[in-house]
């Protein structure tokens, strides 16, 4: 994802008072760090529990200390004796990760009083954060930072705040994002017909100076008028988010300025990476055709999956709108019923909980419970049973196996490993139990039977 830079124009006064609290913050902390750098001690990080690696944006949070993680790193021995927002590591089987400490906006492996003016200086958009720092100063995880960040950081500089350690942002449950601008609401409307429809986010694309009614009186060298004539105009974007790569498709929305979409939307897609996502658009206007609108926008994402998109008038029905999502195999999200995905698994009589994936092959074994099976030992490691029938299975190398791991080997073993260590072997992954203490006892050293149920 694209680094987001926000420019905002600062009256000289309220710049010449920040810096003096920037300066104030510096001037009392630094004696506090000079002192332990002579007495020797080092400055403890803020922690939470154990480590959470998010693979797809490759940055690893939430660790207790050091050790906890020791038997992941590649190279244990050349890390640095403080961890701190931001640094780098080398993870076994993984590659490079940074990694995140919440709150610690400096990057110095504390949280205090500093870390809230780096903050304020973000929100105002008098400084541009690392993407390290971005994440950090987004405390409470709401995909952007704002008074509310800065506030439990400067709570962390008196009293124990409560940043959670452990969140990242907030996943979203549908993989489609609504997005659109909108100047007169007759666009806002058709979004909230495909959102609605679609059980879809939603993001509107607020300028960070609003569009009064003067700047879009066409012909009259309005503010619109000027920017769709300036091939590099790019209207900033207030509460930006941080980013978007949860969703695979975007429904793009807009109204026709002078033929062509108005530029603040291509500074929302230059915004971020794009690439392999499908983007619908539609614009709506009172007499204007699609033209070119959306074909222009395409090299503002170049690398994104385009499809054909529409033209819509005001007082457009949701009917139609849904229609329109089927045609293009837009379809409604389908949120899953709490726990459909959790079976229990018996060994010798303990339980476990395990939670099955979203594929074809844990569907079909979801469609086999309930299921008693003498599952063989080898290894030391897997138990293993051949089914009798052949699974839907796509399987891939997965390099690393997590103690409490279900898969299926070829189209029809299941197996349930019980030790953790690295493979060279393809594998479908099918689902994990979720708390694993007491596995290895429970299943033994030889062939167990094993109980699967709903």
């Amino acid at each position: 994802m694209s680094d987001i830079i926000r420019y905002k124009h600062i009256g000289f006064l309220k710049f010449a008072v920040l810096l003096v609290m920037i300066f104030a913050v510096i001037i009392s902390v630094c004696p506090v760090f000079a002192q332990a750098e002579e007495s020797g001690n080092e400055l403890t990080p803020v922690f939470d529990t154990d480590s959470i690696f998010n693979d797809y944006e490759k940055i690893i949070y939430g660790f207790d200390d050091i050790e906890s993680l020791k038997a992941d790193f590649e190279n244990p021995e050349n890390l640095p004796s403080l961890i701190v927002n931001g640094t780098q590591i080398s993870i076994k089987d993984k590659g490079n990760y940074n990694v995140i400490i919440f709150g610690d906006a400096d990057c110095d492996g504390i949280i205090d009083a500093r870390d809230a003016v780096l903050a304020q200086c973000f929100t105002e958009g008098m400084l541009t954060p690392e993407k390290h720092q971005e994440y950090a100063a987004d405390c409470n995880h709401d995909g952007k930072t704002d008074k509310n960040d800065v506030y439990l950081m400067q709570m962390s500089g008196v009293f124990t705040a409560e940043i959670n350690q452990k969140e990242f942002y907030k996943v979203p449950e549908s993989d489609t994002l609504v997005v659109y601008f909108s100047a007169t609401s007759t666009t806002k409307t058709l979004a909230e017909y495909a959102a609605e429809y679609l059980n879809a986010d939603i993001y509107s694309i607020t300028p960070e100076v609003p569009y009064s009614a003067e700047d879009i009186a066409y012909y009259t060298n309005c503010r619109a008028d000027r920017e769709q004539s300036d091939p590099t105009a790019r209207p900033q974007i207030k509460d930006l988010p941080l980013n978007i790569n949860s969703y695979d498709t975007i429904i793009l929305g807009y109204p026709i300025w002078h033929s062509q979409a108005p530029k603040i939307v291509y500074t929302f897609l230059e915004s971020f990476d794009l690439t392999d996502k499908t983007i619908l658009p539609f614009c709506t206007s009172h007499s204007s055709p699609l033209g070119s609108s959306a074909q222009n926008l395409h090299s503002a994402a170049s690398s994104a999956n385009w499809l054909a998109g529409m033209r819509f008038a005001a007082g457009t029905s949701s009917q139609t709108i849904s229609d329109w999502l089927d045609e293009n195999g837009i379809e409604p999200y389908q949120p899953q019923p709490e726990n459909d995905r959790i079976i229990n698994i018996t060994v010798n009589g303990k339980e476990f909980k395990a939670e099955l994936y979203e594929c074809a092959a844990a569907d079909e074994i979801l469609e086999m419970l309930p299921m008693t099976i003498n599952m063989s030992e080898l290894n030391s490691n897997e138990k293993y049973y051949w089914l009798s029938k052949n699974l839907t299975v796509n399987n891939q190398r997965v390099n690393y196996i997590n103690e409490g791991d279900l898969m299926i080997y070829s189209s029809n073993c299941l197996v349930l490993f019980y030790d953790s260590f690295s493979t060279s072997y393809s594998y479908t992954p099918i689902g994990r139990i979720t708390d694993t203490s007491g596995l290895k006892n429970a299943v033994g050293t030889g062939s167990a039977a094993v109980t699967f149920s709903k």
